[in-house]
């Protein structure tokens, strides 16, 4: 059920580090006594690099696989394009409307608004903030508009015979790294919006079309120069140390505040996927003999998914335990993180995984 067979460790051990770093944000909420100048830091060092490596590891992993299905294809096609979203759909949408379907059902026996219609077809944050009602949301948004469009674009840059399909691969991901940095900057330089940075710009689809994309080109680099990289990747590991201390400078002196300057606004992103990028190139052959360690990692990994989803819900349940029986911090922290892991082994075992074999029939 849980077989590390078939795994890259390192993956695996990358989105266990991206789901803890964005569950650790969120359950932030369950110290109401917290120091509001920490809630920042907390945000900007875990939840937005949780996040932002949850991009480039989705793009690392899908770009994998489309230039693999690519390379292999005589024909490429709009039918190639339907299987690969067929897949890439299987394996998103069943969890994502399971839950939205929970929150429509809380919102309408609390006789609260039902949300935006738009959440049913991912157009809640496409051009601006989205509401909070389902608002972990907006980073599957950004993936399912991502994966939506890109093999669109790479079936443009096939029709051109005279390149090589190498040469397709790295035209398409280039596309996206411009559009997503050229929006950014028009939304940044012409409507002010970096004063809105954490809600106007990092949560739009609009003005993040080159996150993902990050994690395509390391997929293209580990493909077509698997040779060069593991050569370098000693480099690769420096250059992700090198960035992370740059990070740690940038998070104190520029995000732990309230109003972010529009060059930190513009360049954060960029800056952060190419680390990441360094991150898995770097690091792609790690390796762990202890096997319980291993075992846990790969738990961790497989149920990051329903873990994601479920764990805003779980906040709030436990948070109204807190107000009805002021129960202690502590019991409430075990509380959540029992109930987060407990919870998504089910929606694994019962919802997704049955899901998920069925797509591979």
């Amino acid at each position: 059920m849980f077989s590390s067979k078939n795994r890259v460790f390192s993956l695996d051990v990358v989105r266990t580090i991206a789901i803890l770093f964005v569950v650790l944000t969120h359950s932030a909420a369950l110290f109401p006594s917290l120091d509001q100048t920490y809630r920042p830091l907390i945000r900007y060092f875990f939840g937005l690099q949780g996040v932002e490596l949850f991009f480039v590891l989705s793009g690392f992993l899908i770009g994998t696989i489309l230039i693999k299905n690519y390379e292999q294809t005589e024909v490429f096609d709009f039918t190639s394009i339907k299987n690969f979203w067929k897949k890439r759909w299987f394996r998103t949408l069943p969890n994502y409307y399971l839950f939205l379907a929970i929150y429509y059902f809380f919102a309408f026996i609390k006789n609260k608004p039902l949300g935006d219609v738009w959440y049913l077809f991912f157009l809640q944050n496409f051009s601006h903030e989205a509401s909070d009602f389902y608002d972990v949301s907006w980073s599957l948004c950004i993936e399912e508009w991502f994966y939506l469009t890109l093999p669109l674009i790479l079936l443009f840059f096939h029709t051109f015979k005279k390149f090589s399909k190498q040469k397709k691969v790295f035209l398409s991901i280039l596309t996206y790294l411009f559009l997503g940095f050229f929006l950014r900057y028009v939304g940044i330089f012409y409507f002010n919006l970096e004063k809105n940075f954490d809600e106007g710009i990092r949560k739009v689809v609009l003005y993040r079309f080159d996150a993902i994309p990050y994690g395509v080109l390391a997929a293209y680099l580990h493909y077509y120069y698997r040779t060069e990289c593991e050569r370098f990747q000693h480099y690769f590991k420096i250059g992700f140390l090198l960035f992370f201390t740059v990070f740690l400078y940038i998070l104190i002196n520029f995000l732990a505040i309230q109003n972010i300057s529009a060059l930190t606004a513009l360049y954060l992103f960029p800056f952060l996927d190419v680390m990441y990028l360094c991150l898995l190139l770097g690091f792609y052959h790690l390796t762990c003999k202890n096997s319980l360690v291993k075992k846990g990692i790969t738990i961790i990994s497989i149920l990051s998914y329903s873990m994601y989803l479920l764990h805003p819900l779980l906040i709030l349940t436990v948070n109204q335990i807190w107000l009805k029986w002021q129960t202690p911090i502590v019991f409430n922290v075990f509380l959540f993180w029992f109930l987060t892991f407990c919870l998504s082994y089910l929606i694994y075992i019962f919802y997704e995984k049955p899901l998920m074999d069925y797509r591979e029939k």
